[in-house]
Protein backbone atom coordinates (compact mmCIF):
# COMPACT_ATOMS: atom_id res chain seq x y z
CA UNK A 1 0.00 0.00 0.00
CA UNK A 2 1.10 2.93 -1.07
CA UNK A 3 1.52 6.24 1.42
CA UNK A 4 -1.26 8.91 1.41
CA UNK A 5 -0.41 11.81 -0.87
CA UNK A 6 1.48 14.70 0.41
CA UNK A 7 3.04 13.25 3.23
CA UNK A 8 6.03 13.96 4.65
CA UNK A 9 7.26 10.35 6.12
CA UNK A 10 10.53 9.81 4.23
CA UNK A 11 10.95 13.78 5.04
CA UNK A 12 15.12 13.59 6.07
CA UNK A 13 15.54 17.45 5.21
CA UNK A 14 13.63 19.80 7.16
CA UNK A 15 14.90 23.16 7.53
CA UNK A 16 15.98 22.90 10.59
CA UNK A 17 18.09 19.79 10.20
CA UNK A 18 19.50 21.19 7.04
CA UNK A 19 20.25 24.07 9.28
CA UNK A 20 22.57 21.92 11.32
CA UNK A 21 23.97 20.27 8.79
CA UNK A 22 25.09 23.11 7.11
CA UNK A 23 26.19 24.28 10.79
CA UNK A 24 28.51 21.52 11.03
CA UNK A 25 30.40 21.88 7.67
CA UNK A 26 31.00 25.23 9.06
CA UNK A 27 32.86 23.65 12.11
CA UNK A 28 34.39 20.75 10.03
CA UNK A 29 35.81 23.39 7.89
CA UNK A 30 37.32 25.35 10.89
CA UNK A 31 38.29 23.09 12.41
CA UNK A 32 40.84 20.74 9.67
CA UNK A 33 43.38 22.91 8.09
CA UNK A 34 43.43 20.18 5.88
CA UNK A 35 40.19 20.87 4.27
CA UNK A 36 40.04 22.43 1.08
CA UNK A 37 36.52 21.56 -0.36
CA UNK A 38 33.02 21.67 0.76
CA UNK A 39 32.84 18.04 -0.62
CA UNK A 40 35.62 16.62 1.72
CA UNK A 41 33.54 18.19 4.43
CA UNK A 42 29.93 17.36 3.50
CA UNK A 43 31.71 13.48 2.79
CA UNK A 44 33.90 13.64 6.32
CA UNK A 45 29.84 14.55 7.69
CA UNK A 46 28.01 11.12 5.48
CA UNK A 47 26.87 14.13 3.14
CA UNK A 48 27.79 15.22 0.05
CA UNK A 49 28.10 18.27 -1.68
CA UNK A 50 25.37 18.50 -4.34
CA UNK A 51 23.30 19.00 -0.79
CA UNK A 52 23.72 22.22 -0.39
CA UNK A 53 22.69 22.84 -3.44
CA UNK A 54 19.66 20.74 -2.74
CA UNK A 55 18.85 23.07 0.75
CA UNK A 56 19.30 26.61 -1.62
CA UNK A 57 15.92 25.49 -3.50
CA UNK A 58 14.39 23.14 -1.07
CA UNK A 59 14.55 26.56 1.32
CA UNK A 60 15.26 29.60 -1.07
CA UNK A 61 13.84 32.42 2.41
CA UNK A 62 16.97 30.81 4.04
CA UNK A 63 20.19 31.85 4.34
CA UNK A 64 22.88 29.50 4.92
CA UNK A 65 25.50 32.11 5.99
CA UNK A 66 27.24 29.29 7.68
CA UNK A 67 28.15 27.25 3.98
CA UNK A 68 29.53 31.22 2.63
CA UNK A 69 31.79 31.87 5.70
CA UNK A 70 32.77 27.91 4.86
CA UNK A 71 33.99 29.02 1.04
CA UNK A 72 35.46 32.02 2.50
CA UNK A 73 37.84 30.17 5.11
CA UNK A 74 38.33 27.41 2.20
CA UNK A 75 39.47 30.63 -0.67
CA UNK A 76 41.64 32.07 2.27
CA UNK A 77 43.18 28.86 3.14
CA UNK A 78 43.69 27.94 -0.42
CA UNK A 79 45.11 31.23 -1.16
CA UNK A 80 47.46 31.15 1.73
CA UNK A 81 48.93 27.54 1.78
CA UNK A 82 49.54 27.87 -2.11
CA UNK A 83 51.55 30.82 -0.96
CA UNK A 84 53.34 29.24 1.61
CA UNK A 85 53.47 26.06 -0.50
CA UNK A 86 52.03 24.23 2.02
CA UNK A 87 49.23 23.26 -0.55
CA UNK A 88 49.98 22.45 -4.47
CA UNK A 89 49.97 26.01 -5.87
CA UNK A 90 48.91 24.39 -8.79
CA UNK A 91 46.09 22.71 -7.74
CA UNK A 92 45.31 25.72 -5.24
CA UNK A 93 44.78 28.05 -8.46
CA UNK A 94 42.80 24.93 -10.07
CA UNK A 95 40.47 25.21 -7.40
CA UNK A 96 40.19 28.93 -7.11
CA UNK A 97 39.62 29.31 -10.39
CA UNK A 98 37.13 27.22 -10.69
CA UNK A 99 35.31 27.21 -7.77
CA UNK A 100 36.05 30.84 -6.39
CA UNK A 101 35.57 32.30 -9.67
CA UNK A 102 39.29 33.74 -9.29
CA UNK A 103 41.29 34.56 -12.34
CA UNK A 104 45.07 35.35 -13.22
CA UNK A 105 44.51 38.13 -14.97
CA UNK A 106 41.06 40.19 -15.67
CA UNK A 107 40.58 41.20 -19.88
CA UNK A 108 39.28 44.43 -20.97
CA UNK A 109 37.76 45.05 -24.00
CA UNK A 110 37.47 48.91 -24.47
CA UNK A 111 35.37 49.51 -27.67
CA UNK A 112 36.28 52.71 -29.18
CA UNK A 113 34.76 52.73 -32.79
CA UNK A 114 30.80 54.17 -33.02
CA UNK A 115 29.09 50.60 -33.20
CA UNK A 116 29.79 49.40 -36.74
CA UNK A 117 28.45 53.21 -38.29
CA UNK A 118 31.04 54.51 -40.15
CA UNK A 119 32.24 58.23 -39.55
CA UNK A 120 34.42 60.89 -41.11
CA UNK A 121 36.80 62.66 -39.64
CA UNK A 122 36.41 65.97 -40.76
CA UNK A 123 32.94 65.94 -39.46
CA UNK A 124 34.28 65.12 -35.71
CA UNK A 125 37.06 67.35 -35.82
CA UNK A 126 37.04 71.02 -37.24
CA UNK A 127 39.99 72.02 -39.41
CA UNK A 128 40.76 75.43 -40.42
Amino acid sequence: MSAPKGNKYNEKWTEETATLFCDDVLEYVRNNDKCRSLAKACTELDGYEELLNYFKNKFPEKDFKSITIAKEIIKARLIEQGLDNTANASMAKFVLTNNHGMSEKVEQKTDLTTGGQSFNLKDMVKFE
